[in-house]
């Protein structure tokens, strides 16, 4: 079983390994808005999309600038993705995530990324 992850080039967790996602649209219904951010940020059109678990992250940067950091919501979901990988401006290096590599470069991922890969891979063991 593979999972695919990506570099962010921008904040938060600019250098890091990611998932795609990111904010949504007003007025459209979320899983419509996974498929439209992936589409954005990937060009992978998404099949059997299923939500796994939604958790909250701290982040220290200030985009706001009221001096108290920022707090994200997320809706945490798995999905078979289908065509070629083109990512925008805003991502970069590509990785295919099996159990393996994962469990080799654990050490090196943001503590969400590191309980994402971990629901996500024991829900396709399943």
């Amino acid at each position: 079983m593979q999972l695919s992850i990506v570099k962010r080039d921008n904040v938060p967790a600019f250098g890091e390994y990611w998932v795609i996602g990111g904010r949504i649209q007003r007025g459209i219904p979320m899983e419509e808005n996974v498929k439209k951010k992936v589409k954005m940020e990937c060009n992978l059109e998404l099949k059997n999309l299923k939500l796994l678990n939604i958790c909250r992250t701290y982040w220290k940067t200030d985009p706001f600038k009221h001096c108290k950091g920022t707090d994200t919501i997320n809706f945490m979901y798995i999905a078979d993705g289908e065509g070629d990988i083109k990512l925008d401006n805003l991502h970069s290096n590509p990785l295919i995530l099996t159990q393996e590599l994962f469990k080799k470069m654990k050490h090196l991922l943001h503590p969400y990324m590191i309980d994402f890969l971990e629901i996500a891979f024991t829900h396709r063991e399943n």
